[in-house]
């Protein structure tokens, strides 16, 4: 997947080197990697090769890669691809890690191979045992060794990854830090379940991409007009820009008000926007309190009616959510700056005998002078009824 022609770098360097050394990198996506991926061709300015939940991308040899695990949502890891080998056989893997253990003079390793049920760590230990040295090999969870893992043993982690015949092997050197996506998500002061709660890593993707997606400016103004308990703003908040909130719902204004003054204060946190405006209002309205042409991103995950609907609601919910997301993206429009972001959450319903999607609404919204930036992104919850799906949109005055 390419990067959109209208997409800039937030966190890349400004100038490359023509003789640099190059090397290939491997970063590890999270549940959702063509998301995930797309984020990151944002972050980094530059397309990347990717397959499964992995991506690789070339650098130069002194590139800061690890730093975008720093900002990104959707990737978990990253490392050196530091061997390709043109089989699937399972003793040159096992060759070529123990060589580079013997050169780095590592005694405690994990291996994650997720495309292969082969027991590499055994062959390992004993090759390294034949060779004079003693090893322990750590277990890692479902993503492998998370970063407090690796630190707390010391351990060096190899990932295998298989595309056709062609073997991947990598050595993992920079980790997210998940406890404190897990901390944004569980510790905030104002939480509420039952209004739906969009995960902080998946906020933090949306930011970045919106951010990307945006014309002409560093760091834009970010508004959700449904704020719920705020995430899309603590995201935009900690990478130091402006936001706006409102939301129909009092409650969820002064817990979103909480929230963003509870990440503020976090020792996480070095810096946040201070730059915060709040406001009661529906988003059909938003136009009379917000100035003209002042939002350079709308980023926000709507009402979407009934979390279970039986077959014969689902009908009456699209029609009445139809009439909702047309006058909200009509109040947008006021406030928007022209070639402004917008990037709405819309549910699509699945029961047992229909599967209905927002498509007439968005066929509406485009209409309005709003266009699509990208295909949909599938955002699904196991078996729910309600799943929703990612759109990004431009709008351009006319």
């Amino acid at each position: 997947m390419g990067i959109a022609k209208s997409s800039r770098s937030v966190w890349s360097r400004k100038s490359r080197r023509s003789n640099a050394f190059m090397k290939h990198i491997l970063y590890l996506h999270g549940r959702y990697p063509d998301l995930a991926r797309y984020e990151l061709e944002c972050l980094l300015g530059r397309s990347a090769d990717g397959f499964s939940n992995v991506s690789l991308f070339e650098f130069e040899d002194d590139f800061p890669y690890g730093d975008a695990l720093f900002v990104s949502g959707g990737s978990i890891k990253s490392g050196e691809v530091i061997a390709e080998i043109e089989s699937d056989a399972n003793e040159n893997v096992v060759q070529a890690i123990v060589e580079r253990m013997i050169q780095e003079k590592v005694e405690t390793f994990s291996i994650y191979a997720p495309m292969s049920t082969h027991d590499f760590s055994s062959e390992i230990k004993k090759e390294m045992k034949d060779r004079g040295v003693s090893t322990r090999f750590v277990r890692g969870g479902g993503f492998g060794l998370s970063s407090a893992q690796s630190e707390h043993n010391k351990a060096t982690e190899f990932g295998v990854f298989r595309r056709a015949s062609q073997t991947y092997l990598v050595i993992f050197r920079h980790f997210q830090g998940v406890d404190w996506f897990a901390k944004k998500d569980m510790g905030k002061p104002y939480r509420d379940a039952r209004k739906g709660m969009i995960p902080p890593k998946l906020a933090r993707m949306l930011v970045n991409i919106s951010r990307a997606l945006a014309i002409g400016v560093q760091t834009p103004t970010i508004f959700d007009p449904f704020c719920g308990s705020g995430t899309i703003l603590m995201e935009a908040s900690e990478l130091g820009l402006p936001v706006v909130e409102s939301d129909l719902d009092q409650m969820s204004v002064d817990g979103t008000k909480k929230n963003l003054e509870w990440i503020a204060n976090q020792p996480e946190v070095s810096s946040v926007s201070r730059q915060i405006q709040v406001f009661l209002s529906d988003a059909t309205h938003v136009d009379q309190h917000v100035s003209v042409n002042s939002i350079d991103c709308i980023i926000t995950e709507p009402f979407m009616g009934k979390t279970q609907p039986t077959e014969l609601e689902v009908k009456n919910i699209v029609r009445g959510l139809d009439k909702l997301y047309i006058g909200a993206f009509k109040s947008w429009k006021k406030v928007l700056c022209s070639g402004a972001v917008v990037c709405m959450i819309f549910p699509s319903f699945h029961t047992r005998k229909v599967v209905k999607n927002m498509q007439t609404t968005i066929d509406k919204i485009e209409a309005l002078g709003y266009t699509r930036e990208k295909n949909a992104f599938q955002y699904q919850h196991d078996d729910r009824i309600v799943q929703r799906e990612i759109h990004f949109f431009r709008y351009v005055a006319s």
